[in-house]
């Protein structure tokens, strides 16, 4: 299988009598991510093997792969289409091998603590870089003329999320407490196709942060983040974080459109009022249709024939006011 985090030259030290013999330093340079542009199968060993370009070429792995837009791809001679991904790059400090290991170094000594450098830098990488499936993740920020206190009341009331947030059908209380640590949401997000989920408020700093992480459906965490700024203004900062690799990062701009439209189209005021229930009765078909056009003919009939009757120079009856 292929190893990703490991540094490997496979015993090759030419690298080290070059910079010797130029007396130059070595700068290790390290990455991670890039394994992720394509699915590696295998790196390919027995395959090189096989057709002796160990001793050709002196190639020891030949990796396989799946990729685009050749399916299996072996060797990637011909290239690919990379997918997206994150690579993170790190040039780690000059190493003067006279200087440390002296004018005559040991080969093997200067091989092993390179190696071991690099190695602990990409580890450190690896730590540090999200996970696969917290890799879509949007920010929104805006600044607005009014004060943290009153931005605050806004985002922290579940009642009003109907009222700002573009494709939200849905955001109720689940259970007693309707704000602070604990307090859970039903919501419900129309992002293409409708989307449930229930999340659980885990951050609650009044007039500065407000954040929750799902507890029922997809995988995703928010955040809202107030900070002042001058003459009663301030800064608010929408964060969405979505869990689904390819398709969640689709959902996540999605999410994060709707987020923009709504900071920068939401009145800061009272709750919009339900609308009415009551809706208008819909248009007659069929048969139904055909009386109702019928009896509309009637009474424009009746109509024009009263005005007819009525005398040269007569008005209706006005009503009495």
């Amino acid at each position: 299988m292929w190893d990703r985090h490991k540094v490997d030259f496979a015993g090759r030290k030419g690298f080290i009598r070059l910079a010797l013999e130029h007396d130059v330093p070595i700068v290790p340079v390290v990455a991670i991510g890039g394994q992720e542009t394509s699915l590696f199968l295998s790196r390919g060993e027995t395959l090189a093997k096989t057709l002796m370009l160990d001793k050709l070429f002196r190639l020891k792995v030949l990796p396989i792969s799946l990729a685009v837009p050749w399916g299996l791809n072996v060797g990637d001679f011909l290239g690919h289409l990379p997918l997206p991904a994150k690579i993170v790059v790190e040039v780690l400090p000059p190493i003067d091998l006279r200087e440390e290991f002296g004018d005559e170094p040991d080969l093997q000594a200067v091989y092993d603590e390179v190696t071991a450098r690099m190695q602990a830098a990409l580890d450190a990488l690896g730590r540090r870089a999200p996970a696969p499936d917290h890799r879509m993740r949007i920010v929104v920020g805006i600044e607005v003329a009014a004060p943290c206190e009153l931005v605050w009341e806004f985002v922290a009331d579940p009642t009003r999320y109907l009222h700002f947030m573009q494709g939200m059908t849905r955001y109720e209380v689940v259970g007693q407490q309707a704000q602070g640590v604990g307090a859970r949401y039903r919501t419900l997000m129309r992002v293409g196709s409708a989307r449930s989920w229930v999340v659980e408020v885990v951050e609650w700093d009044e007039s500065r942060d407000l954040a929750w992480n799902s507890v029922t459906g997809v995988d995703q965490r928010g955040r809202w983040r107030l900070r002042e700024r001058p003459d009663d203004r301030t800064h608010v900062e929408f964060r969405f974080q979505y869990g689904v690799a390819a398709r969640g990062s689709w959902v996540a701009r999605r999410a994060g459109r709707r987020a923009d439209r709504a900071l920068t189209s939401a009145p800061l005021g009272p709750p919009a009022q339900a609308p009415d229930r009551a809706r208008a009765t819909p248009p007659p078909r069929g048969r139904a249709a055909r009386a109702h056009r019928s009896g509309l003919a009637r009474r424009r009939e009746l109509r024009r024939n009263s005005a007819a009757s009525r005398p040269s120079g007569a008005s209706a009856p006005q009503p009495e006011r």
